[in-house]
């Protein structure tokens, strides 16, 4: 396995399993495992929404873009909304999925999307995370010895 593919997911399972899925975790997901796991329990209608969707996440969180592909991603995004709203209708059509819509313009706008969404804050909310427990832990320790000392 590249070593860029960070952590597999460790529990793959429905509702309550993926709320804590990081967004490299959700990437790889759908990148890798997604189209393997899930390909033979899918109707025609969404094995075509995943095969666009593993697309559009394959161009759009790559770390360089080009024009060609953020527009080919963008026919994608299109595409899944349709088909959506044709076989599922108009009231699956979340605020997400139009604003997915307008992910290549972000794109345009600001870089690729893996140099300014959450994968980098992710991480680094975990580091952060254990530090604080760290401090944490040694705080609480330390008032534990100054308080168990003033007892005597």
């Amino acid at each position: 396995m590249p070593a860029d593919l960070g952590r597999i997911p460790g529990k793959i399972d429905c509702g309550e399993g993926f709320s804590n899925f990081t967004a490299d975790q959700w990437r790889n997901f759908i990148m890798i495992y997604a189209t393997i796991s899930l390909w033979d329990h899918l109707s025609i209608v969404d094995r075509k929404i995943l095969t666009h969707f593993v697309r559009v996440c394959s161009i759009l969180v790559s770390r360089i873009i080009e024009f060609d592909l953020m527009e080919e991603a963008h026919r994608r995004l299109i595409k899944i909304v349709k088909l959506i709203e044709e076989h599922y209708g108009r009231n699956k059509i979340t605020p997400n999925l139009h604003l997915s819509l307008h992910l290549c313009e972000c794109a345009r706008d600001f870089g690729p999307l893996y140099a300014f969404w959450c994968f980098s804050f992710e991480r680094m909310n975990g580091i952060l995370g254990n530090i604080l427990l760290l401090v944490y832990i040694l705080l609480v320790d330390k008032f534990l010895i100054v308080f168990d000392s003033n007892l005597f």
